[in-house]
């Protein structure tokens, strides 16, 4: 959900070690956060016509990350895998201020309003694993991708390992 002021954007940074995702909507609500910690259960309806709407799309993050972090507003949380048990994709972890790293804390006191989502990978830094994942990622994105997105007006791309930002924006 957006305010009515608000250019709908959602900025992908790529580092090394993690992506991190960030989007400037009004932030998550108790019901997604109660389907993001369900099995087959969503916040969006077949009338709606949502990709998602069958519950598994957050779990997608898995491919990326053993550890996804959330923040959005008061919610700070985490998911760790493998845990104790196969629970461990849907059983949130609370996460403390001095356990979030200095960078993704940073980014956060910044862009106060936003969802970010962080995820340190679980290749190692600078490894052939590590940088073909990520251009995978990288050559995913289509410049037509926003044609496809309703609410979605604007799209950040900044690979830090090329110092290079992309932005993509739908014009009318």
């Amino acid at each position: 959900f957006y305010t009515n002021t608000t250019i709908p954007c959602l900025r992908i940074e790529l580092n090394h070690s993690y992506i991190l995702l960030s989007n400037n909507e009004q932030g998550l609500r108790v019901q997604d956060v109660l389907a993001l910690c369900s099995l087959a259960v969503s916040t969006k309806t077949s009338q709606q016509q949502h990709i998602g709407e069958k519950g598994v799309g957050f779990k997608s993050v898995f491919a990326a990350s053993n550890q996804p972090m959330l923040f959005s507003h008061a919610w700070k949380f985490a998911f760790h895998v493998p845990g104790i048990d196969a629970m461990s994709y849907i059983t949130p972890l609370w996460i403390k201020d001095q356990d979030i790293p200095d960078y993704i804390s940073k980014q956060i006191l910044t862009n106060t309003q936003d969802t970010h989502l962080y995820l340190p990978l679980k290749y190692q830094a600078h490894t052939t694993e590590a940088d073909l994942f990520l251009n995978q990622v990288t050559k995913a994105v289509d410049p037509c991708i926003l044609l496809n997105m309703r609410q979605l007006k604007k799209l950040e791309i900044i690979d830090q390992r090329q110092n290079k930002l992309t932005i993509i924006e739908k014009q009318l």
